[in-house]
């Protein structure tokens, strides 16, 4: 018999077409997957959708599946290299595309294609022509039904910076509880973030969007949903070139983790808060093998960077973790190193 692959694609649409079919499905692989000799490949973009079709007990197809993971975005390094290949690489610009894109290739395909179109970047992607608009929109709509405008509220408040569920609630006057856990849970879209120091059931959690390309959708398009309906573009232009130096500063240290991740350097990373929300750290990695603990603040220039003080915001952090005979280091962050720390991390070579 001949070996076979089979891709099917979107394939959670299957219960839109024929519910019964899942269950046809599960009669034919449980009685000829061992003779049949075939790969089957079954892929789709709603997260929610695919996991209770293979994870939900009472589903046909559960626990059926050999191996059931979430493709990854690309890592920076990658970002870099497609940058590199159309001549678009420079600092400003991989945090730009990291903003734009957060490594999905989809949309590493549209900035390839709109920086060509233009030498001003937003001017191509805030367009009556391009998809951007609504990928937000496409990306979620299904996979929340029919609550999500209460799930688009929070996202929007997130990525204003709401990052609480108490500043959330206060925000939007509504208690949102039920829906956090599930965007965090069940839909995969935000993450929950405590001090590195803390213990894992600690209720000091502040949220975050995970993808940075739905941050930045949500803090500048959705926010004005209003311009989009009336097409008014030039307004939501204005409205990035005013926000989107402190915007992506922010972003900046979202790069940055995701830098030190991808060189597998450390086996903790995560950030720091005293109790009372004071004394932030940005990023604080460790290395528990080699006895080594970067502390770093992240800023859009160096000149802000200040050691004394990073030092001083260290110190509640460095009692309450056990990190005697620890090597510890002190750095700054910036656009203005960002290619000589992704070098020295060996995240890519030049």
């Amino acid at each position: 018999m001949t070996p076979l692959t089979v891709i099917i694609d979107e394939f959670q649409d299957i219960d839109i077409v024929n519910p019964a079919l899942f269950s046809d499905i599960q009669n034919l692989w449980d009685a000829n997957k061992r003779e049949s000799m075939m790969h089957l490949v079954c892929c789709g973009s709603l997260y929610s959708m695919m996991t209770k079709i293979f994870k939900g007990k009472d589903e046909p197809l559960f626990n059926r599946d050999d191996r059931f993971f979430k493709i990854q975005p690309l890592q920076p390094s990658f970002i870099a290299e497609v940058m590199k290949d159309h001549n678009r690489f420079d600092a400003e610009n991989l945090l730009r595309w990291w903003c734009l894109s957060g490594g999905i290739p989809k949309y590493l395909e549209w900035l390839v294609r709109f920086s060509a179109e233009s030498e001003d970047l937003f001017e191509s992607v805030i367009s009556d022509f391009s998809p951007l608009i609504k990928e937000g929109t496409h990306r979620l709509v299904e996979d929340f039904g029919s609550e999500h405008r209460i799930y688009f509220d929070i996202l929007g408040a997130i990525s204003k910076g709401y990052t609480s569920r108490a500043r959330i609630e206060d925000f939007l006057g509504l208690s949102v509880g039920v829906h956090l856990e599930k965007l965090d849970e069940v839909f995969d879209v935000i993450t929950k973030k405590r001090p590195i120091s803390s213990k894992p059931n600690s209720r000091d959690i502040r949220y975050a969007i995970s993808d940075p390309f739905l941050n930045f959708w949500f803090r500048f398009i959705h926010a004005n949903k209003s311009a989009v309906e009336m097409e008014n573009y030039e307004y939501i232009r204005r409205y990035i070139e005013r926000d989107f130096s402190v915007y992506s500063g922010l972003e900046l240290e979202s790069l940055y983790s995701a830098i030190l991740i991808e060189s597998k350097q450390f086996g903790k990373l995560g950030g720091y808060w005293d109790a009372k929300g004071h004394n932030e750290i940005d990023i604080v990695a460790i290395n528990d093998l080699d006895k080594k603990v970067l502390i770093a603040e992240v800023k859009r220039q160096q000149k802000r960077y200040s050691e004394i003080k990073l030092i001083e915001k260290s110190h509640g952090l460095l009692k309450k973790l056990n990190l005697k005979g620890y090597e510890i280091e002190y750095r700054g962050f910036s656009l203005d190193n960002l290619v000589e720390v992704m070098e020295e991390y060996q995240v890519f070579q030049q």
